[in-house]
């Protein structure tokens, strides 16, 4: 299985590679991004080595009332970072990434804003599915 980053060639957007940019530019100059990046290099790997069976604890799983699965990374100690992917025949396709807050002021509020996100991410994936060449290399 391969990690490609789902990339929607009408509209030229690349969600996770645009999300992903200014962690790849400050690499260098910030040892969390360079943390953070080196975790979710190392966690697609393992996803993919593993066939979609996602690593034990909590670095990874699926999304319930979805045919997601998100990868799960803390950028500091405020903040969280997600990718959401899905798999399709030989690739695990890199849909969407968003950052949220450690906590949210009320549970409505944690779910409004992660229902969003994944609503995002499944309508990339049903994008996806009816243009299965949309999609750039990782």
């Amino acid at each position: 299985m391969n990690a490609v980053y789902y990339s929607d060639k009408k509209t030229d957007h690349c969600p996770v590679k645009e999300f992903l940019t200014p962690y790849f530019e400050a690499y260098e100059d910030s040892q969390e991004h360079e943390t953070m990046l080196t975790n979710l290099f190392g966690i697609i790997q393992l996803i993919c080595e593993r066939k979609n069976i996602p690593p034990l604890g909590s670095m990874a799983g699926a999304i319930q009332g979805y045919s997601l699965f998100k990868i799960k990374l803390r950028k500091n100690k405020n903040t969280l970072i997600r990718i959401l992917y899905f798999c399709h025949q030989d690739k695990l396709i890199l849909l969407h990434g968003f950052e949220k807050p450690e906590s949210y002021s009320s549970s409505r509020d944690k779910e409004r804003f992660e229902d969003k996100q994944f609503k995002i991410a499944d309508n990339n994936r049903l994008i996806f599915i009816q243009n299965s060449d949309f999609y750039e290399v990782f």
